[in-house]
């Protein structure tokens, strides 16, 4: 689990958009082992909103407005299957 996590991370890194949200990019970040079987990614770079700090990947993926929306749920399912190879090796290592 935790290689294909690294998968969707490196996939989201290469889709993120680079420019005035510097950090955006290299935000991406896993949420540890706390849940057997699962594996949560996120994204930790905040940007400042009319009630307080709002994360950025909601921004871009959901608002009407930007030019990325979507972006991040295409990069997920385009990694699937690498996700499931990388996941299928390390069963097979460790046969």
């Amino acid at each position: 689990m935790t290689a294909a996590e690294k998968v969707l991370i490196q996939n989201l890194k290469a889709a993120s958009p680079k420019g005035k949200a510097k950090d955006y990019h290299k935000s991406w970040k896993g949420k540890g082992k706390k849940y057997k079987l699962r594996r949560y990614v996120g994204n930790t770079k905040m940007v400042q909103g009319a009630s307080g700090e709002i994360p950025l990947s909601n921004i871009l993926e959901y608002s009407s407005k930007s030019p990325h929306q979507g972006e991040i749920k295409r990069t997920y399912e385009e990694s699937i299957n690498e996700m499931a190879a990388v996941m299928v090796a390390e069963i097979k290592k460790e046969v």
